[in-house]
């Protein structure tokens, strides 16, 4: 039999779409499969071949499993692990600070803010910037919140970003692209002022405080503002966060 190529619209709860292998792949139901289509799917089963899903949002569930035994054929359906992340508090001693940058056509902008062993917020700041490259603008966010650190009397502290790349750079994984080498060092010399020192990832989704804070709008001169100023959505955030609330990661 003569495979076609492309889509295969078809009748009854499925679509499949040809590879260059003597695969198939089957996507989410939604379209009727037609008599043609029916007498392929039934000959190529014949042959024992086996299917794989492509669409990541198809499970390995019972109903899945029904709508592939009325085709006659056998899926191999991923399982789908679900990982979870969380905000983690810093030490007795210490003070953490969270920052983030976001970027879109209108410009930029970076936000951060800083806690304590209980998860209240002390401090926070936000900025728009002009338009720079994302990884320049989580390396100013990465600046300015040890800047305000600094201004808190703070003796040791842990900084956390979402941007794993500018966390490798700080930390001597990566190399120090030519560009931001000042900036850099200026972070550097920064985190001289204090006792002890931290730079670590953390995922996005744990990071929601700091992102709110980087998408919302201030003068371009930025604002340092006292964690009891924070919004309503703020602090439900950070109450979250301080509670130990898990977060699925996407």
């Amino acid at each position: 039999m003569r495979m076609a190529t492309g889509v295969i619209r078809a009748k009854k709860s499925l679509f499949i779409k040809r590879l260059n292998t003597n695969k198939i792949i089957a996507t989410t139901p939604k379209i009727m499969i037609s008599s043609r289509l029916n007498i392929f799917l039934n000959s190529v089963a014949k042959r024992g071949e086996d299917y794989r899903i492509r669409d990541t949002e198809t499970k390995d569930s019972a109903e899945n499993t029904k709508i592939a035994s009325f085709f006659g054929y056998r899926l191999n359906l991923p399982h789908l692990s679900q990982n979870w992340c969380s905000w983690i508090p810093p030490s007795l001693d210490e003070l953490k600070i969270n920052v983030d940058a976001s970027l879109d056509d209108d410009g930029g902008g970076i936000g951060g803010l800083i806690r304590d062993n209980s998860g209240s917020c002390i401090s926070l700041f936000l900025q728009n910037v002009n338009k720079e490259e994302i990884f320049e603008l989580e390396l100013f966010a990465i600046e300015k919140g040890i800047q305000l650190a600094s201004t808190l009397s703070a003796r040791n502290i842990w900084v956390e970003s979402d941007s794993k790349f500018a966390v490798d750079i700080l930390n001597g994984s990566l190399a120090i692209p030519w560009r931001q080498t000042m900036r850099i060092r200026r972070i550097k010399f920064a985190l001289c002022a204090f006792i002890h020192h931290k730079i670590t990832h953390i995922w996005r989704e744990a990071n929601s405080a700091a992102d709110y804070l980087s998408k919302r709008n201030c003068p371009m001169k930025g604002w340092n503002v006292p964690g009891s100023r924070s919004t309503y959505e703020l602090s439900n955030i950070i109450e979250e966060d301080g509670e130990g609330s898990q977060y699925l990661r996407l």
